[in-house]
């Protein structure tokens, strides 16, 4: 049985897991690793952390209806990871647990959709062969004050995975 496609409408600011349950589908997540580390330019950057930061990098795949749909690597600044890494992040969603924990309420994302093709171990957690086509998500979650508090990097099979917007011509008589 093929592995299901989904649907991600673009212009909203929606949780993977929790959109999907909402369709009625079935998501688990099965939790891969959570460590501290130094992070790499990029996300440092998007965090805005200076040489020799560290954060905590929650590594998770998300299956839909046991099949992998995604991966997912959180990395989030120790300060904050220090404290969420002693969530049940298996059975609770990252935002959730920030929100919980620290009283962090994720108000806006900024997010980068682009094409690539699937490395040694993300084609090995998601079932795929190597060099297969797919999605790669880099969002930078901000809290209420525009504080950077989350980076995101999520690899979504190209045929797993379809973007919809609904489009609206703004000079058109009502």
């Amino acid at each position: 049985m093929a592995a299901p496609s989904i649907d991600y409408d673009i212009l909203q600011l929606r949780r993977f897991a929790g959109d999907l349950s909402a369709k009625g589908e079935h998501v688990t997540t099965r939790l891969l690793a959570t460590r501290f580390s130094t992070p790499d330019r990029p996300v440092a950057d998007a965090l805005g952390l200076g040489p020799g930061a560290r954060v905590l990098v929650v590594a998770r795949l998300r299956l839909v209806d046991d099949h992998p749909m995604s991966l997912q690597c959180s990395f989030l600044p120790a300060l904050i990871g220090d404290e969420i890494v002693r969530a049940d992040l298996a059975r609770t969603p990252l935002h959730q647990a920030l929100e919980r924990t620290l009283g962090i309420v994720v108000g806006r994302a900024h997010e980068t959709v682009s094409a690539v093709r699937l490395g040694r171990r993300e084609a090995r957690e998601l079932g795929c062969p190597v060099g297969a086509p797919a999605f790669e998500s880099e969002r930078v979650s901000f809290d209420a004050a525009g504080a950077p508090v989350v980076f995101d990097r999520v690899f979504i099979p190209g045929d797993r995975f379809r973007i919809t917007r609904e489009l609206h011509d703004e000079g058109a008589a009502s």
